[in-house]
């Protein structure tokens, strides 16, 4: 086989390797966007007995005769009121505190991913050049 085409080839490599890092490079580029997260909170209602009843305890037995229990009280719904509440204070927490500071550091990853790919196309450039160059005897 003649020298001359396995530089080619090294060359062709080394072009691909180019294409690949400038692609990457350009795709790190872009910035990084979180939505600002909503959790369910729970239905207030479904614990909250009729008025005038301190509690109420639904039982019903299905076809296959599984029982199954349903309770409602004011001490239930005063307890999803406030886990609604340390919800809506996690989510905005999260929404404020966190979020902000996980989109800096992925946009900081990214950036310098992005110098990295391109050095390694730079570096591959000079690679293909000088194999192309090698290939057709001009070093």
């Amino acid at each position: 086989m003649n020298v001359n085409v396995i530089w080619l080839a090294i060359g062709i490599v080394f072009m691909s390797f180019t294409i690949i890092y400038f692609r990457l490079a350009r795709k790190s580029s872009q910035q990084v966007s979180l939505k600002d997260i909503k959790i369910d909170k729970l239905d207030e209602e479904v614990f909250t007995p009729p008025q005038g009843v301190g509690q109420q305890t639904i039982t019903t037995i299905g076809p296959d005769g599984q029982i199954s229990s349903e309770t409602r009280s004011q001490s239930l719904k005063s307890i999803a009121s406030q886990l609604n509440k340390a919800t809506e204070e996690f989510e905005q927490h999260l929404n404020r505190n966190i979020f902000p500071k996980v989109k800096e550091h992925l946009n900081e990853i990214y950036r310098t991913g992005k110098q990295g790919f391109l050095i390694a196309g730079i570096v591959s450039v000079i690679s293909m050049v000088l194999a192309f160059l090698s290939a057709f005897q001009v070093l």
